[in-house]
Order: structure tokens, then sequence, then C-alpha cells
């Protein structure tokens, strides 16, 4: 499995946009957890190697690799989901109002 060309293309068909793998955030689900927002950094034939986001300030946080046979599911993650936690984090008031 191309895990880099497979979100490629959901990136495509999803926004009619070509963008850079190095630009985009994804969420992984596999047999076992769920990882998002992520970064993609690089694979082999075995292993996917991501790098954790941070939702406070968008800065990597932790590099993992997982076994390409357990991920049962890839997405692009949405950025403004970002936004609207610092928002709750910073403006909970004017959040729900």
């Amino acid at each position: 499995m191309n895990v880099k060309q497979k979100i490629l293309d959901l990136n495509m068909q999803h926004t009619d946009n070509e963008t850079a793998i190095e630009d985009l955030l994804i969420t992984i689900v596999t047999n076992f957890q769920l990882f998002e927002p992520c970064k993609y950094l690089a694979e082999d034939e075995e292993w996917l190697n991501i790098a954790m986001i941070s939702v406070e300030d968008e800065s990597l946080s932790q590099a993992m690799s997982i076994k390409k046979s357990e991920i049962v599911m890839l997405g692009i993650f949405n950025p403004a989901e970002i936004e609207m936690a610092k928002q709750i984090k910073t403006e909970p008031e004017d959040f729900y109002q």
C-alpha cells in the first residue's frame, strides 16, 4: 500500500486541489488506536512514519512508526478543528453563545 499516494488522491477527490503531502494534516485509524492530527514523514513497504501535531500550537510533538498492515482507515484532518479547539480553550463563553 502506498499511503502517500492514497492521501494525495483522497485530498484531490475532496478538494480538487493538488497539495503537497507536507501541507496536509492526516487522520489514521489502526486496529488499536486513532492518530490525529498528524503529518506524513516517510514510509517503506512495512512501516509508515508520522509525526503527531500539538493542537495547542501546531508544532510537531511526537514522531512514531505505524505498521501498515494495522491501518484500517486514512483521512484528511480539517485544520478548522484545531482553530475551534483553540477558541474553546481561550473563549469558551463566546463559543457557546
